[in-house]
């Protein structure tokens, strides 16, 4: 509790930020969020590296610091060709380079995986050019955001039974129930800033899908603890004091954009048509984000079971020659 001070202090300047980003969206959007993917593929090389594992992040990197900036441009479609290409680079580069071993590779594309493809999830939300687009992208971080830092004071305060302790020791029943509390007071944050930007999003919209939120946020918290737990360490970086690294502050939220993202925006778009000035399609916004949403996640659908199986044949492996 001694950190409370300071945590509360860098979780405000962190929503005020967001706020801005959210305000003007655009290129200012796609370089933060951008920046945040390559701090943050950084930080789980560093985690593998914790391990003896080497894997290959140059690909990783040019990917997660280019593909926001090609969604608001060009458009989601155009990172199935970004992300294929780095899956083919990874590839080649172990076939070249013999010091890089099967474990190594896999790391290599579970970086591909995790955090790239669920923070490209940030991308299908907009970037801020119209007001759904927005009140969506303060749900998606509000929600988890206000969970976790709930979460957090009322365990340190009054938790007692532990929730997942061979994962998180630190983790209370009390802090995960108050934590859904504080993803629902979420929303009323989002409609409060939403009233000041002249949106209209009904209050019950955006605690619902701020409440979703704060739910399936936790499960993102506990993956993540789950490998740091592996690494034996508490944070994935110091960048931010009394929060650990930009991991720390997104495991929630890539979670929560994979899931809730896509409904909050889907149900603000049947209640509100989204106008798309940057396209003469025909096609409704509903449509065309629907399209978007299948290629992309298909894609990344595939590369998480080709990575199973590859780790499952590793395993297979391993066992007959021992």
């Amino acid at each position: 509790m001694k950190d409370l001070p300071v945590r509360t202090l860098i979780a405000v300047l962190l929503i005020g930020l967001l706020c801005l980003v959210a305000w003007f969206g655009g290129w200012v959007q796609a370089a933060v969020l951008g920046l945040f993917t390559v701090a943050a593929v950084y930080e789980m090389f560093t985690i593998f590296v914790k391990r003896g594992i080497r894997p290959a992040v140059l690909p990783q990197i040019l990917l997660g610091g280019s593909m926001f900036a090609v969604m608001y441009k060009f458009g989601a479609r155009f990172i199935l060709p970004l992300a294929a290409a780095a899956f083919v680079a990874i590839m080649v580069e172990r076939i070249l380079n013999a010091r890089r071993t099967n474990e190594d590779l896999i790391a290599s594309l579970a970086l591909l995986v995790y955090p790239v493809s669920l923070l490209a999830c940030f991308g299908l939300v907009g970037f801020g050019r119209n007001d759904i687009s927005r009140a969506a992208f303060l749900c998606i971080f509000a929600g988890p955001c206000m969970a976790d830092n709930t979460a957090y004071m009322v365990g340190s305060l009054f938790g007692k039974h532990k929730l997942c302790p061979y994962i998180s020791p630190n983790k209370t029943v009390e802090g995960a129930v108050s934590g859904v509390v504080g993803g629902a007071l979420g929303g009323g944050i989002v409609y409060f800033a939403q009233k000041l930007w002249g949106l209209d999003v009904s209050l019950v919209t955006l605690i619902a899908v701020c409440f979703i939120a704060g739910i399936v946020g936790q499960f993102g918290d506990l993956l993540a603890s789950t490998f740091k737990r592996w690494a034996g360490v508490k944070d994935y970086s110091n960048l931010f004091p009394g929060h650990g690294g930009v991991m720390d502050r997104l495991d929630s939220a890539m979670v929560a954009a994979n899931r809730c993202g896509r409904i909050c925006i889907f149900h603000l778009i049947c209640i509100k048509r989204m106008p798309n000035s940057r396209s003469a399609d025909c096609r409704s916004p509903l449509q065309r984000r629907l399209v978007r949403s299948v290629v992309v996640y298909g894609f990344f659908h595939w590369a998480q079971l080709r990575i199973r199986q590859l780790a499952e044949k590793l395993l297979v492996v391993r066992r007959i020659n021992k």
